[in-house]
């Protein structure tokens, strides 16, 4: 009993120099990211995230109701911190706001881009802080009809900052249920619901990327508990918010199974068949990912050495390259599936996402940090503190729209120590898996 209250106490007394120190960045910082001084005063709350995080797993006591209410309780108080701020280190928010104002008006948000003068009478005070105004939405319909309903209820920035916090708390509690179902110590799950990076890139720039990954994780809880039905229709409502948990389905569908697989596909395609009816639909996904690289790991690697032989076509023979590597490892993945957890597997596959994609944002972690706290924290836990230097590239004069002026030493600093952890973690795991 004596071991319980001093978890408590020592919990509650790092949730609140946290605070401190989150206050302390927010309030000098403006959350600015044309200041260099927002970029390094980061690390004041992430260097004490990291202390208590090393600090609370090492606690012995037993998983308690009490441990799930504080760790919760202080999710939430980071996050609605930052709640009120107006978006400044990302202007996705503001694309979220425009998707929910034209469907709102009848519009098919896949039909017309922003700047199209069909739309030019729907234009207003954020309409010139939306980024690629030449491109349709890339978001799913799950979440543009989220977009809608917040509109419709609340049209303002922070309705869609909200969603993205209360969203992010539930992945919380989600990730909690699964790590008590794993028998693993449930601070692990600080690695996710107390990241400073986190708690900003949800609290403060409201990124939808949360409503994925609360759907994703009830998918992974549905799988360990046999729900198979279940499993395979929260992960197509996921795929409905934000692509990347297709990348779960090729593990997921072994334990599924051929009818939960059809439930799942059906999930996915039969919302674009009303909207095809309205005009054919464009999604801009591939598009963007043709156009934008930023913050590269081995994408960057590959892309150079083909700008050494074919200087002209670089990026087109790179982008070729990383995603026959990322079929032929998912593939591998697939075979091997069977004989490994399947979660670990889903991890694997996203960890190798990150690596190969063109574009690693922020945000990006979010898909893979509740996987990281089930199996191994070290990489991810130094990745998710120094991810934030990308932000760097903001605050240098010749930045414009669609050149980053990016620093090598600041991909230097992020990736070499990363990948060293990272490739000893495949050596020897920190857990065996769920």
């Amino acid at each position: 009993m004596k071991a319980s209250y001093e978890a408590v106490f020592e919990t509650c007394a790092w949730g609140l120099l946290l605070e401190l120190t989150l206050l302390i960045f927010a309030n000098i910082t403006k959350m600015d990211r044309t200041k260099p001084l927002t970029t390094f005063l980061f690390y004041l709350p992430f260097a004490l995230f990291t202390l208590a995080f090393i600090r609370l797993t090492r606690i012995t006591t037993k998983n308690t109701k009490a441990t799930v209410f504080l760790i919760l309780l202080f999710s939430s108080l980071f996050t609605l911190t930052f709640i009120r701020d107006r978006p400044n280190l990302s202007d996705d928010l503001y694309r979220y706001y425009w998707d929910g104002k034209v469907s709102c008006n009848g519009i098919n948000p896949y039909i017309f881009p922003p700047e199209s003068r069909s739309l030019a009478h729907l234009r207003d005070e954020y309409w010139t802080l939306i980024n690629n105004k030449d491109l349709t939405t890339p978001y799913p319909p799950f979440i543009e009809a989220l977009f809608a309903t917040l509109y419709l209820l609340s049209p303002s920035i922070h309705s869609y900052k909200l969603l993205a916090a209360i969203t992010y708390i539930a992945s919380s509690y989600i990730l909690l249920l699964i790590l008590g179902k794993c028998s693993k110590s449930l601070y692990y799950s600080l690695l996710y619901s107390w990241n400073p990076l986190m708690v900003i890139e949800f609290g403060h720039s409201g990124h939808n990327d949360s409503v994925a990954v609360l759907f994703m994780l009830v998918s992974t809880f549905f799988l360990l508990t046999n729900k198979y039905s279940a499993s395979a229709a929260t992960l197509g409502i996921a795929t409905l918010s934000k692509i990347f948990p297709i990348f779960l389905t090729p593990f997921y569908a072994t334990k599924w199974g051929i009818k939960n697989t059809i439930l799942y596909f059906s999930i996915i395609i039969l919302p674009y068949l009303p909207l095809s009816l309205k005009g054919s639909v464009q999604t801009s996904l591939i598009t963007y990912f043709e156009r934008i690289a930023f913050n590269s790991g081995a994408y960057y690697l590959v892309e150079k050495t083909f700008a050494y032989f074919a200087p002209a076509n670089s990026m087109f023979y790179a982008r070729i390259t990383v995603s026959i590597l990322f079929i032929i490892s998912l593939l591998y993945l697939t075979k091997r599936s069977a004989k490994v957890s399947t979660p670990y597997a889903a991890y694997t596959a996203i960890t190798l996402y990150l690596i190969f994609t063109p574009t690693v944002q922020p945000w990006y972690l979010s898909w893979v940090l509740p996987f990281a706290a089930l199996y191994t924290t070290k990489p991810w836990l130094y990745f998710s503190g120094a991810v934030f230097l990308s932000y760097y590239t903001y605050t240098l004069p010749e930045i414009s729209p669609g050149f980053w002026p990016e620093q090598l030493w600041v991909r230097v600093v992020e990736y070499v120590p990363f990948f060293y952890l990272l490739i000893r973690s495949f050596k020897v795991r920190e857990f065996e898996g769920c």
